[in-house]
């Protein structure tokens, strides 16, 4: 779609829109260990706001029980290394855990949309302005102006915010349709030649070297150097420090504490820094490509069973995993194979991207 058209917008004091409201935890001798969840359950279906950068801001379920919520607003997290200053829309009934707080415009609305349109202005106005020591607390955002489409009569102009979203999501909506389309397309991969290997045979698995400083000592809004956290997102890296790495690029790392710790299989292609809980899977005779590694790291995502927070998967675990893989004939995996397979993968993801950046341009 079109560019849209700013030019005539009006700038309104974030202050003069919205309220910030002041949402706590009902339970009483409240435990984060005992009375949230990373997963969505029937108990746990509350989601929560906190310094989450991505997935809408939502990290953890509480009960509803447990938390005051509202409806319709929007989510300014206020501390984090990379999360400062995101903002997400919540229509939904939401409740408030830490280090981020709800926000609710004056004017009465019923628009999700109008909530997604204005959460994306919202950042584009804050976001550079804080930082992990900046921190972006009401005080400051409220002070600041926000441009927005406006009325005749000067006021925002919430019916074109509405149709303007409407128009965003039904071409996503389509550029989705168009990525399913080329899926079904795809052939299955044919394993049949696929091979058995003990992971253990591949890879040596130890912790990688941690500093073991709290987040606020070890991470660096200005840091030039990857964390790798325990984490299923962002490639595992949770942040950037101006401490020396202390691991060579190459390897695959992955969490033994999440809940959900096969999703944190990840293959780093810089140097990074260590972290507490982060294992490291050093190749033993074969120094692996990105191509290599992604491929493996899908396989063993597809691999591992379920873990979680009382079920620890640990390194023992993957060291005694069994893998199918591409082979040769001498037995012995195939790496042209993976790279070949996933530079392929890679070009095909490539164009679907083009796809979807179209929709938001």
């Amino acid at each position: 779609m079109e560019r849209i058209d700013t030019s005539e917008w009006k700038a309104f004091k974030i202050d003069d829109l919205f309220e910030k409201l002041q949402l706590g935890i009902k339970k009483e001798n409240f435990n984060k260990t005992l009375d949230v969840s990373e997963v969505r359950t029937a108990e746990f279906n509350l989601p929560l706001v906190n310094a989450k950068h991505g997935n809408n801001g939502i990290m953890y379920y509480g009960r509803e029980d447990d938390f005051e919520t509202a409806e319709m607003t929007i989510d300014i997290v206020q501390n984090g290394a990379i999360a400062t200053g995101d903002v997400y829309a919540q229509p939904q009934r939401t409740g408030v855990l830490w280090d981020a707080y709800l926000i609710k415009l004056k004017d009465s609305i019923s628009s999700e949309y109008v909530l997604m349109f204005i959460a994306s202005v919202l950042e584009k106005a804050i976001k550079d302005k804080f930082s992990y020591d900046n921190k972006c607390v009401w005080d400051k955002a409220s002070q600041l102006m926000v441009f927005l489409p406006a009325t005749e009569d000067g006021k925002p102009d919430y019916a074109y915010m509405d149709l303007y979203m409407q128009d965003v999501m039904k071409e996503s909506e389509a550029s989705l349709e168009n990525l399913r389309q080329a899926d079904k397309s795809k052939e299955p991969v044919d394993i049949h030649a696929w091979e058995k290997y003990k992971v253990s045979d591949l890879f040596d698995i130890h912790p990688t070297k941690a500093y073991k400083l709290i987040n606020e000592k070890l991470l660096d809004e200005n840091g030039k150097n990857p964390v790798v956290v325990n984490s299923g997102f962002n490639n595992g890296v949770g942040g950037y420090s101006n401490y020396d790495c202390t691991e060579k690029a190459g390897i695959i790392t992955f969490t033994d504490t999440a809940a959900k710790s096969v999703d944190s299989f990840f293959y780093q292609e810089n140097d990074f820094v260590g972290y507490p809980h982060v294992q490291g899977m050093y190749p033993k005779e074969h120094n692996l490509t990105k191509s290599e590694a992604m491929f493996i790291t899908t396989v063993l995502r597809s691999s591992v069973g379920k873990y979680d927070f009382i079920s620890k998967m640990t390194r023992e675990d993957i060291l005694n995993l069994i893998i199918e893989l591409p082979a040769l004939s001498d037995g012995n995996p195939d790496w042209d194979y993976m790279n070949t397979y996933m530079s392929e993968m890679l070009d095909t993801t490539s164009v679907h991207l083009n796809m979807l950046a179209e929709v938001a341009s």
